[in-house]
């Protein structure tokens, strides 16, 4: 005979990535009917938030803050307003917690006053905010 049957799983996932589950359906002497692997993408635990930076304008410094909530690589970097890269701030591994990084707008001769975008990005999201340097 055809019966529906409905199931439900809950799972809290702590970290992006492919998780595998299985389903199988074992008749009353608990031998497989039917088995079926479901594969799911996860990509919404947030691994990082970007704090604005302060102060902003800036001159010629100003600090970034932002979290970690999962153990992940972390990169930070620095564009112009037309998308020219600027510098890498940052570049490692990094476990759950706070962290700041200075932004020395002198160490670079090139930049003049203008709007400036810092990125942070891990292997699954990013986030970008916009700084403004004031000579």
């Amino acid at each position: 005979s055809l019966s529906s049957y409905f199931y439900t799983y809950s799972d809290n996932p702590k970290e992006n990535g492919v998780y595998f589950y299985k389903l199988s359906v074992l008749d009353i002497f608990n031998k497989v009917v039917a088995s079926e692997e479901i594969k799911m993408g996860i990509s919404g635990v947030p691994e990082i938030k970007l704090n604005q930076n302060s102060p902003n304008p800036f001159n010629p410094t100003t600090i970034i803050t932002y979290q970690v909530l999962i153990p992940t690589k972390v990169k930070l970097s620095v564009f112009s307003l037309t998308g020219q890269y600027v510098d890498e701030l940052l570049d490692t591994y990094q476990s759950p917690g706070s962290y700041s990084i200075e932004f020395n707008a002198s160490k670079y001769n090139e930049l003049s006053s203008g709007i400036y975008f810092y990125k942070l990005e891990t292997n699954y999201t990013s986030d970008i905010k916009k700084m403004i340097f004031t000579k």
